[in-house]
């Protein structure tokens, strides 16, 4: 997700960013900064659910062992720690973007 709110600065900076991988952009066709983006947060939700799904299941697989389950609930503090930095970082590079418009 920090790439949808970077693109612009990637752009400037001629560095790759994920939109630039995104199936719909290698058609050929152009697509917005603003589709991009929208495409990008669409398969970071994407991401997140199957995420959350494996998470489940795997909780489901440890059974009653403590230190299976243990891990497991690290395992999903990760990856809620990363989506909410994710999006902070997404909030601000929109906000430094709405600035410089």
């Amino acid at each position: 997700m920090n790439d949808a709110g970077a693109i612009l600065r990637d752009r400037s900076d001629k560095a790759l960013n994920t939109a630039d991988f995104l199936e719909s952009h290698q058609d050929g066709n152009k697509r917005s900064d603003e589709g991009l983006k929208d495409e990008l947060q669409r398969l970071a939700r994407f991401e997140q659910e199957a995420m959350t799904r494996c998470l489940k299941k795997l909780e489901e697989c440890c059974g009653v062992d403590k230190r299976k389950r243990r891990t497991v609930e690290l395992m999903d503090m990760l990856c809620k720690i990363s989506l909410c930095a994710a999006q902070i970082y997404l909030q601000r590079h929109i906000g430094v973007a709405k600035q410089a418009t």
